[in-house]
């Protein structure tokens, strides 16, 4: 499963720097400052590195080819029926870390959807009070209805937060895991050719004698 993982984290803190941002003046019925609400930290202008120069292939010798295919590591070490089982094993454990980031990256978007509907109730709630006169009975039913979606919303982020590190703990699995079936892969490879360039050896000195 290749789904980024960027945008967990802008998404929480773009949410808690708006339930931060209701803080106890916002509540006190100041006049808000006319501000653009169209743009927020996830749009805001990101400098593009600059292009990288790729450099000229170079042609390599027969010294170089045969230097590049040294393995770091000893071919009697390897052993081919360990490293098929390792190999099953560790497919069998990607594909329970494929199925588990699948069904929570799910449940993160449930989540952030959820937030996102608490938000725009946060929204109206605070226009409302705001239209209150200040100190009235009016007002103070319209901010406990503010303070009670505000704190829904602050719980709903928790319960994102905690999402977004299991969905760490399990890509980071993930990648460490690809690393290793990418690795007994390269060995059993060089295991395969080794033999095969042994056993054409063999049959060439055979037919030489």
């Amino acid at each position: 499963m290749n789904t980024s993982f960027k945008f967990l984290i802008p998404t929480i803190f773009i949410a808690l720097g708006f339930i931060i941002s209701c803080n106890d003046d916002d509540l006190a019925g100041e006049k808000v400052p006319n501000v653009n609400h169209n743009t927020s930290p996830a749009t805001a202008a990101v400098a593009s590195p600059p292009p990288i120069q790729q450099p000229n292939p170079t042609p390599t010798t027969k010294e170089e080819e045969e230097e590049e295919e040294k393995p770091d590591f000893d071919i009697n070490d390897i052993d081919p029926e360990d490293i098929s089982r390792r190999k099953k094993n560790i497919e069998e454990e990607i594909k329970k870390l494929e199925d588990e980031s699948t069904k929570h990256f799910d449940e993160y978007y449930q989540l952030a959807d959820v937030q996102k509907r608490i938000m725009e109730e946060m929204k109206i709630k605070k226009m409302i009070m705001r239209s209150k006169p200040v100190g009235s009975e009016a007002q103070a039913i319209a901010q406990k209805d503010f303070e009670d979606q505000k704190k829904l919303a602050q719980d709903k982020l928790e319960l994102i937060k905690e999402k977004n590190n299991i969905l760490h703990n399990i890509i980071k699995a993930l990648t460490k895991a690809r690393e290793e079936k990418k690795d007994l892969h390269k060995k059993q490879e060089y295991f395969l050719k080794k033999q095969k360039k042994e056993k054409e050896q063999k049959e060439k000195e055979h037919k030489n004698n």
